[in-house]
């Protein structure tokens, strides 16, 4: 039978990074088109979803405060795709820096505070530079 079929589904992979990287070789070789139905509504993004880089909000000594010692790996893309894990992890370079659940939490307040610090002093409106603080009293916020 030299018909194409279609075959469509939502895949959840769960494994190592290595498992992942032949994962994705193998489907690499394929005519496989990959969506992320959550980044629909986000563009642009960089790797890892992330709409500024990382570099520019975190200088060298807090963000490697933030990686030291956790694991690093390099991923074997997808053609286009760009991100995906939902283990949370960071993208540095060529590679994914895997962190642990407490050191999530330290990004996540770092880049948070930093924002929220640089809108103050970009928004003149008080009501327009709290919003966006605001928002994330509302968890979780859709997307």
């Amino acid at each position: 039978m030299d018909e194409p079929i279609t075959w469509k589904a939502e895949v959840t992979f769960t494994g190592t990074a290595d498992e992942f990287s032949r994962l994705s070789k193998a489907l690499a070789g394929h005519p496989v088109e990959v969506n992320i139905v959550e980044w629909a509504k986000i563009k642009p993004h960089l790797a890892g979803c992330n709409r500024v880089d990382i570099r520019e909000v975190l200088d060298e000594v807090r963000l490697e405060r933030i990686v030291a010692g956790q694991p690093r790996m390099k991923l074997a893309y997808i053609r286009d795709i760009r991100g995906g894990i939902r283990t949370p992890h960071l993208h540095l370079g060529d590679e994914v820096v895997l962190l642990d659940r407490e050191r999530f939490r330290v990004f996540v307040n770092e880049v948070a505070t930093t924002l929220a610090a640089a809108r103050v002093d970009r928004v003149d409106d008080f009501v327009e530079a709290v919003a966006g603080i605001s928002a994330l009293k509302d968890d979780p916020v859709p997307i």
